[in-house]
């Protein structure tokens, strides 16, 4: 049991994560939250060394709390079932848009990835992620998680800063029931944007969006890792700049109805804006799926559409552009926090 101080009975004593100190004092829980595991991982020296002079047996039995830095401003919550984890992961991919060029990727996609690293990937084709737009994306996360930096003074990245800020903080997780995938989303933040099988400078005949070459990487772990009988299926959520296009959403659709259902997996992003873009690829391990790759010919054939192997044999879509059936972006978040 935790020892008394001067003989006199008190309550234990718990650890402040943020001054690194033991405390006796009530814990004001409108300024504290409950560590988390980075949280934690931060003070383990300190707290291993102390523990056993503060009545605990293992530092893991130590009530740890840290101070809040971010907090939901008073007002409307977010509504709908758009997950946080697949908001956070729309607000990843649309931060990094703001500092790609204007003549590079329309889109960006982001995503944590099989070995657990943040994924950001943008088209290919004419309209490539430059090794210039890398650059420039890593210095803005870079940015975004440094408090020092201040706000840029436009709403909608204001208010990204502030909920990427809190997601680092541990404060967002906090308010969204600590789950496990945003944490993960945390971490991989952390560790940077893993551009290895990003396709960064793939130039070439059409365009293979970025949702469906970092695709390639879940499907590939799906195959290798089937999720075990009578588990759940695990989600694996795409967050993008744009909502998916109809080529991408097929693709979505029969990757769940195929691969997905099979080794246990499903992949969601926030929707699709319908619209048809001639010179989408289809990505190789779709094509090489027979089963796969007739569902997404079926898909297109509805919609007036074919695809037609280019010079490079890749299968590539024919048509014409069509009409979105709704806006390109995901819905904006209601919510906003602000600094303590």
């Amino acid at each position: 049991m935790p020892s008394s101080i001067s003989g006199s009975p008190t309550s234990p004593p718990w650890f402040d994560a943020t001054s690194g100190t033991w405390e006796s004092r009530p814990i004001d829980r409108t300024r504290y939250r409950i560590a988390n595991a980075f949280d934690r991982s931060l003070v383990t020296g300190i707290l291993t060394a102390t523990v056993a002079a503060n009545g605990y047996a293992d530092a893991d039995a130590v009530p740890v709390y840290s101070l809040r830095r971010y907090r939901p401003r008073p007002g409307r919550a977010t509504t709908g079932t758009r997950p946080a984890e697949l908001r956070m992961l729309d607000r990843v991919a649309r931060i990094g848009m703001g500092v790609v060029g204007d003549s590079s990727t329309p889109h960006l996609a982001a995503t944590v990835m099989p070995n657990s690293r943040l994924g950001i990937a943008g088209n290919t084709g004419n309209r490539m992620v430059t090794s210039a737009d890398q650059a420039r994306v890593d210095r803005e996360f870079t940015d975004f998680a440094n408090p020092s930096v201040r706000p840029y003074g436009e709403p909608r990245s204001d208010k990204d800063l502030r909920k990427f800020r809190a997601l680092l903080s541990g404060d967002y997780a906090d308010a969204h029931g600590n789950s496990t995938e945003m944490a993960t989303i945390a971490s991989a933040i952390r560790g940077g944007a893993d551009w290895t099988r990003s396709l960064v400078g793939a130039a070439g005949p059409g365009s293979q969006h970025g949702e469906m070459t970092m695709l390639a990487e879940h499907v590939q772990h799906w195959r290798a890792n089937p999720v075990p009988t009578g588990q759940p299926v695990r989600i694996v959520n795409m967050g993008g700049f744009k909502l998916a296009c109809a080529g991408c959403q097929w693709a979505f659709d029969v990757t769940n109805d195929t691969v997905g259902r099979q080794y246990g997996y499903r992949v969601v992003a926030s929707g699709t804006h319908g619209q048809l873009y001639p010179g989408w690829l289809m990505p190789d391990w779709l094509a090489n799926d027979t089963t796969a790759r007739n569902a997404v010919m079926a898909k297109a054939a509805a919609a007036g559409a074919s695809f037609r192997r280019n010079a490079q044999g890749r299968y590539q879509l024919q048509g014409q552009v069509s009409a979105a059936s709704s806006s390109h972006n995901p819905a904006d978040s209601e919510s906003d926090w602000e600094q303590m």
